[in-house]
Parts: structure tokens; C-alpha cells; sequence
């Protein structure tokens, strides 16, 4: 899991890198475009069948979030620093446990709620609202987890019929596509070490699912669910090795706040499943 938040980190890292001039339509249709490449081999060694479907509009609806969350995260990412935009944008499984309980009847026990809540007066230190330092461009990564978080409860509906290759072609087919006006309006022709950096948005993308996946089917979900948080200490350090951004003592606080919740439900859960 340290690997799967160090690529999520490495994705923001290449999109801050190119975000100042290259249009955010067209970093999330490389997303999707070399993402899709990345994973067409294996498609095409599994055979057409392994993505057919029959729930073609549920996969466009599952899209429509992804590809939203993910300009919302990238347009962030461009324009904050890097601990601001992480500490809301990787706030996701926080809305997912509102989310499972709104829409897919989860249990919202006690433990969850407190994490919730804790979560929330995090995210509310970053946000700084009514104070000096409230940036009105911090919805947009606070927005973007929330259209994540939905997009995950609706690929755990879609699971109940498709399969993970369905999910992942039609995925990136449907990203690419809706992407495409927005990138053909805002084009810009990349340079080559912008070409190489939009490669490694949808490379580092891809990984970051496959190091995901490979975590929780090498261990329970409590004990390497706390490592995804890793992105919260990688993000204001690439943030500022990189990019010489100041942190902030409110946002430090908030992420550290977002972080030990999210840790501590980890483990609670971990304890009740045993």
C-alpha cells in the first residue's frame, strides 16, 4: 500500500509539473488514453468476452464521476500547493463510508461516525472557512473527493454483475471520450519533456491500481488500509523538495488530524473482524 499512495503522489508530482500550461481536459484524457494503454495487453491476452456488457449505461455513470473527481483533483493540484490539495483530495474514504451508508445500506457504526466527524474538522483546518487564509479554489479538491468516493461505492454495485476488466476498459474507453472536447477546445502541443510527464500520469495511474489491488489481496483490508495515508506525508513533502511550497501550520495539522482518524478506525475495524 506505501507503493499505491507513493504513485498517487507521483501523478499529482507530474501534473503539477505541467499544470501551469497544459490544460487540465488534457491532462485527464492522458490519464486515460496511456492509461488504456498500459492495461491493453492484458485485455487483449483475456479476450473480448472478459469485458463485455450489458450495463453499458451504468459504466458511462461510474465515468462520468471518475472523469469529473479526476479534473477536479488535477485542476487542484495545478493551482494549491501540494498539502493543500492532497489533504482534501485524498480525504476520498472518508465520503465513501457516507457514501456506503447513504447508498449502499452499510452500517454507519459508532467508530465510523467518530471518524467521520474528526475527518470533517480536519478538513475544516484546511479549508480555513471565514478565515484570512480561505482559498475559494479549495472546494474544487474537496469536490473531487466527494465525486471519487460515489464513483467507488457505484464500482462496487457494478461488481455484482461486471467484471474488473469490463470495469477497467470501459473506464478508460468512456474517459478518453468524454475528455476529448474539453482537451480538442484548451489543446496545447506538449513539449517532449511534457509528453513524457503525461505518460507518466496515466503509467502511474495504472500502477497505483495495481499496487491497490495486489495490498488487499496480500493482506487484511484493517492492516493495510492505514498505509494509504501515506499520501498525506508524501504529498507536503514532494510539495515542497520539489515545487518550494510553504506549509502551513493549519493545513499540517488538519492532515494530521484526517490522518490519525482514518488510522485509528483502520485498526478498530482490523480488531471487530477478528
Amino acid at each position: 500500500m506505501l507503493l499505491f499512495a507513493l504513485m498517487i503522489v507521483l501523478v499529482s508530482v507530474c501534473v503539477r509539473e505541467i499544470g501551469a500550461r497544459i490544460g487540465t481536459w488534457q491532462v485527464t484524457l492522458a490519464r486515460f488514453v496511456f492509461g488504456l494503454g498500459a492495461i491493453l495487453p492484458m485485455l487483449l491476452a483475456n479476450g473480448s468476452a472478459s469485458w463485455r456488457t450489458r450495463r453499458l449505461g451504468g459504466h458511462a455513470g461510474r465515468t462520468l464521476l471518475m472523469v469529473l473527481g479526476m479534473w477536479c483533483g488535477f485542476h487542484a493540484f495545478s493551482h494549491l500547493p501540494m498539502a493543500d490539495a492532497g489533504g482534501l483530495y485524498y480525504s476520498r474514504p472518508v465520503f465513501v463510508l457516507v457514501a456506503a451508508a447513504l447508498f449502499l445500506g452499510e452500517r454507519l457504526s459508532g467508530a465510523r461516525l467518530a471518524a467521520v466527524a474528526v475527518s470533517f474538522a480536519g478538513m475544516l483546518l484546511i479549508l480555513k472557512p471565514g478565515g484570512h487564509g480561505f482559498d475559494p479554489l479549495l472546494v474544487v479538491p474537496l469536490a473531487g473527493a466527494i465525486l471519487l468516493a460515489l464513483g467507488v461505492v457505484h464500482t462496487k454495485s457494478l461488481l455484482a454483475t461486471e467484471s474488473q476488466a469490463a470495469i477497467l476498459f470501459y473506464a478508460n474507453v468512456l474517459g478518453a471520450l468524454a475528455c476529448l472536447p474539453g482537451t480538442v477546445l484548451q489543446w496545447v502541443a506538449p513539449t517532449p519533456w511534457e509528453w513524457l510527464l503525461l505518460v507518466g500520469v496515466g503509467l502511474f495511474g495504472v500502477c497505483s491500481q495495481w499496487a491497490m489491488v495486489r495490498a488487499y489481496a496480500a493482506g487484511a483490508p484493517g492492516a493495510v488500509a492505514p498505509f494509504e495515508y501515506a499520501q498525506f506525508v508524501f504529498a507536503p513533502v514532494a510539495g515542497v523538495l520539489l515545487f518550494h511550497d510553504a506549509l502551513d501550520a493549519a493545513t499540517l495539522t488538519g492532515m494530521a488530524v484526517i490522518v490519525i482518524a482514518g488510522v485509528r478506525l483502520a485498526q478498530h475495524e482490523q480488531r471487530s473482524s477478528r
